[in-house]
């Protein structure tokens, strides 16, 4: 548990502190570079999904005499209700004040930065206590959203009696996406002019739902093989959730290249390549 909590906390909250510190001295990413990062790391995703979960979640339920078909069917109950809660809350917050979240084209499926735009929105227009308080609610919740399944799915993947290769590999890539998220998060607030510590802050708050939903799919996962099982399927359709819904549109609407397929397919070999060997 302790080598969880600190791994957890190392790819979440230095991670995105890493992204956070770096977007302060760029103060403008490279779209070319992030876009094909994101592919390749979907594409790595994508190969610890079904190269190692999967087949432990055939495994389990083999064991168990569990009829597989309801595996696939929590997977996709637990990929649509992640859909469901992230689409709902971003209707529900860019419509609080009856106007859209302005945010670039080139980063509309981006959450992290169109919460972070509408959190300025709000404070520029608001700036009684009230009102920032709400909305820095909607930017904290929009990040549980977004960083709980992806903590569980860490947890869940450590409770696992699996080889510490897999294990360190999953948070390796997690926590590159953090620093993507890092980036993504304080740009916006760069551009406000926000002061530099508060940027930090808000980019260390943000971590913290991931951390949470480390542990708590760690503890989940140790109770029984029901469980495991279950919290399993959870963290395969959280993964899918964030490969398909957020880091691949992300990578595709930043340049449009053709080449993204191209990382895409280079993820998928090389982290195929190292879970095998």
């Amino acid at each position: 548990m302790l080598k969880l909590i600190i791994i957890a906390f190392i790819v979440s909250t230095l991670f995105t502190l890493i992204g956070t510190l770096i977007a302060l001295f760029i103060k403008k990413e490279n779209s070319k570079v992030t876009s094909f990062f994101l592919a390749f790391a979907s594409g790595s995703m994508i190969s610890i999904c079904f190269i190692d979960l999967f087949p432990e979640l055939i495994e389990i339920s083999k064991q168990k005499n569990f009829n597989f078909a309801w595996i696939l069917l929590i997977i996709f109950a637990f990929f649509f209700v992640i859909f469901f809660l992230h689409t709902l809350f971003d209707h529900c917050s860019h419509h609080r004040h009856d106007h859209e979240c302005h945010v670039d084209e080139a980063h509309h499926v981006c959450h992290d930065r169109a919460h972070a735009y509408l959190f300025i929105e709000n404070t520029e227009e608001h700036h009684d206590k009230k009102h920032l308080f709400h909305a820095g609610l909607i930017l904290f919740i929009a990040m549980c959203i977004h960083n709980f399944p992806e903590g569980i799915s860490l947890g869940v993947t450590f409770a696992l009696e699996k080889k510490e290769a897999t294990k360190y590999i999953f948070a390796i890539l997690i926590g590159l996406h953090n620093i993507i998220v890092g980036i993504s998060m304080a740009m916006p607030f760069i551009q406000a002019n926000m002061k530099k510590k508060n940027i930090v802050f808000i980019g260390i708050l943000s971590s913290l739902p991931l951390l949470i939903g480390a542990v708590c799919g760690y503890l989940f996962g140790t109770i029984n093989a029901i469980v495991l099982m279950i919290m399993l399927a959870f963290a395969v359709g959280a993964i899918l959730y964030i490969i398909f819904t957020e880091l691949l549109p992300q990578a595709y609407y930043l340049t449009k290249s053709k080449y993204i397929s191209l990382f895409l397919l280079l993820g998928i070999l090389i982290g195929s390549l190292v879970l095998i060997l």
